[in-house]
C-alpha cells in the first residue's frame, strides 16, 4: 500500500454530491493523520506513553505494597525460619512465631497475644475474606489494628521490644 489513494477525485468534478463526498472522506484522513477527528483529539503516542508510564509505576508501587504467595511453605522456604503454622476460618490468638493462613469466608479478627518475645516473627496469609489484625495492647505500626483486605495478601509482623510494638516488615 506504499503508493495507494486513501482518497480519489470524483471522475465528474461538476457533480457537487461527489465533490461533497470527496471533501468530507479528505478532511477525515487529515484529521486522523493530524491526530484529531472533527473537534476531539484522538489518542496520540505520547499520550499511550504517558499512560503506559503511569501504569508501569503503579504496577511496581503495588509490587513493592503486595507480597503474594500460594502456600505458608513460600514464605518458610526464603526466611529459613521453623514456624508452627495453623489454618483459621474463625477469630483467632496468635501463640508465638507462626504463620497463619486465614482461610476464612467472612471476616474475622487475629489478635497478637499479650507477652511476645524479642524478635518474634508472625506471617499472616490472607486467602480470601477480611481479616483484621488486633495489636491487643501493643500498636501495629503505631496503629491499634491493621486491615487486610486484599487476597493473597501477606504481612509480616516483627515484635520489637524496644518500642514495644509490633512492625510490619
Amino acid at each position: 500500500m506504499a503508493n495507494s489513494s486513501v482518497v480519489t477525485l470524483p471522475a465528474d468534478l461538476n457533480d457537487i454530491e461527489a465533490m461533497r463526498r470527496f471533501l468530507t472522506k479528505l478532511v477525515e484522513e487529515v484529521d486522523t493523520l493530524l491526530g484529531y477527528r472533527g473537534e476531539d483529539a484522538a489518542v496520540t503516542q505520547e499520550d499511550i506513553t504517558t499512560l503506559k508510564e503511569q501504569i508501569n509505576a503503579i504496577s511496581t508501587g503495588l509490587a513493592q505494597q503486595v507480597i503474594t504467595v500460594n502456600t505458608a511453605s513460600d514464605i518458610l522456604a526464603t526466611t529459613g525460619l521453623t514456624f508452627s503454622q495453623a489454618d483459621v476460618i474463625t477469630d483467632y490468638t496468635t501463640a508465638g512465631n507462626e504463620t497463619i493462613r486465614c482461610i476464612n469466608t467472612a471476616p474475622i479478627t487475629i489478635t497478637m497475644r499479650d507477652a511476645p518475645l524479642t524478635s518474634e516473627r508472625v506471617y499472616i496469609i490472607q486467602t480470601d475474606a477480611r481479616v483484621t489484625v488486633d495489636g491487643r495492647i501493643r500498636n501495629i505500626n503505631g496503629s491499634p489494628s491493621i486491615l487486610m483486605n486484599t487476597k493473597k495478601l501477606v504481612r509480616e509482623l516483627l515484635y520489637n521490644a524496644a518500642s514495644n510494638e509490633w512492625l510490619i516488615i
